[in-house]
């Protein structure tokens, strides 16, 4: 046997022994959301957005916009609610902002089912919003890798 042989044998028996093994699943289950057709009129940006989440909690907001006041309760009950506004309007966002844009933790065992729903407030003028209702069809979900990892 070679140096080589003996190395990958020495591996697979410490895998085989738990000495160290692979991670599997994650024992988190995290998805990150995406709004991937959320469709504006011409002229008109993100202003807003709330949500309500069901069996979740937030786990991540990858992309907060400077000039927003973003409200997080991650209730103990895994009823989460996300609201959001700008604070100026050059803080107004395009809907490319929606792209993988939170990260949820799914609740284990959660007596309700897993949801998403909510509203984007989106205006051209910043004195007249329009309202554009959310709801699990609307959004795309992305499992999370490596998401047993602590915030």
């Amino acid at each position: 046997m070679n140096k080589q042989s003996v190395v990958l044998w020495i591996s697979l028996l410490a895998g085989n022994f738990g000495v160290f093994s692979i991670p599997g699943p994650p024992s988190v289950p995290r998805v990150s959301v995406s709004i991937p057709a959320l469709h504006l009129e011409a002229g008109e940006r993100i202003v807003g957005f709330s949500l309500q989440i069901t069996s979740a909690r937030v786990a991540q907001i990858p992309k907060a916009p400077i000039g927003w006041n973003l409200s997080i309760d991650n209730d103990p009950s895994w009823n989460t609610s996300v609201s959001a506004s700008i604070i100026v309007g050059a803080a107004a966002v395009a809907p490319t902002f929606f792209r993988d844009f939170l990260v949820v933790e799914k609740a284990k065992d959660a007596d309700m089912p897993f949801q998403i729903e909510g509203e984007v407030q989106v205006s051209r003028d910043f004195e007249h919003v329009r309202i554009i209702k959310i709801a699990m069809k609307d959004l795309l979900l992305k499992p999370q890798r490596g998401s047993d990892q602590a915030d």
